[in-house]
């Protein structure tokens, strides 16, 4: 219990118990490797998920953890599938159905943007049960700031394992963790009828989701949310993809 000048007046102990939960698993389906998915892989590896991604080079190659079945019984064995707008299109008839009927099922599924989606793909969202309007341009997100100084030494913890164990790695560190935010891209894309996933600084809908049977869908405009990453931001990086997954994953 604090005053209102934040002093302590008094304190009680309270027991917690800590049981150790399934860990979410993640598919991840790309056209093409890059920053924005190599910086969500690693967080997703940080965070405990269980990742399968297959990102393709072209002529039929592809690097990652192997194939990425999308067949129902791989489905039904996963609780969030990652696709961008190209990965989407894709998706051969067999696919599609297979990832609509799992979605009913409880599934979780998030587009993100990494370009703005062809006809295709917005027909593809369609018949998932996202209609998309906007014309797909890039502009300039203005996203929260940190808030109270206190709310963000909280995020970010304690000093990162990679800190160099000196004065200079420590000041670093600390310096990263008070960097400004990289302004990131964003699409004018947003569903039709949903709800938000992020919101920007005067709260507008940063794309959105909606329930579909028991699953979601999602679609994620942002494109190159790895540079926070490289700013020293990294637990902003991990704030906002921590809310997108725990929205839609199963």
């Amino acid at each position: 219990l604090l005053d209102a000048q934040a002093h302590v007046l008094d304190s009680v102990p309270v027991p917690q118990q800590t049981l150790a939960a399934a860990p979410l698993r993640l598919l991840v389906r790309a056209s093409a490797p890059g920053p924005e998915l190599k910086y969500l892989r690693r967080w997703a590896t940080d965070a405990g998920l269980r990742v399968q991604v297959q990102a393709d080079t072209g002529a039929g190659l592809s690097v990652g953890d192997g194939a990425v079945p999308l067949d129902a019984a791989a489905l039904a064995r996963s609780d969030l599938l990652l696709l961008d707008e190209r990965s989407l299109a894709g998706l051969s008839a067999g696919q599609l159905a297979a990832v609509r009927q799992a979605l009913r099922d409880g599934l979780g599924v998030l587009v993100r943007s990494a370009g703005a989606p062809s006809a295709s793909a917005r027909q593809r969202l369609r018949d998932l049960g996202l209609p998309v309007q906007g014309d797909g341009s890039s502009h300039a997100a203005d996203l929260p700031g940190d808030g109270e100084s206190t709310m963000l030494a909280a995020r970010r913890g304690p000093l990162g394992s990679t800190t160099l164990p000196s004065a200079d790695g420590e000041a670093a560190d600390r310096s990263s963790h008070s960097a400004a935010l990289p302004t990131l891209e964003v699409l004018a894309l947003q569903p039709t009828d949903g709800s938000a996933l992020p919101h920007d600084r005067a709260g507008k809908a940063l794309g959105g989701w909606r329930s579909v049977g028991k699953g979601r869908i999602g679609l994620l405009p942002v494109t190159d949310s790895w540079r926070w990453v490289l700013a020293g931001r990294d637990d902003r990086h991990g704030e906002l993809w921590s809310g997108v997954v725990a929205t839609l994953a199963r």
